[in-house]
């Protein structure tokens, strides 16, 4: 996390793949969810809440109300 920290903070894009949410949730500020090799959604970390987020990363194709 740190080594991530560091290069978002100089500028680098830092492309990472992962499942763990919470990780995700306090680092990335974009998520692109995929399924089946494609992007199914981008959702911006900043405006999109947290149920939003879990129910795409777990293939939702409904909004979570």
């Amino acid at each position: 996390t740190k080594l991530i920290e560091e290069q978002l903070k100089i500028g680098t894009t830092v492309l990472v793949i992962s499942h763990d949410f919470e990780f995700l949730a306090n680092t990335v500020s974009k998520l692109w969810v995929m399924g089946d090799g494609k992007i199914e959604t981008v959702l911006d970390m900043s405006e999109s809440n947290k149920f939003l987020i879990l129910d795409k990363m777990r293939g939702g194709r409904e909004l979570v109300r």
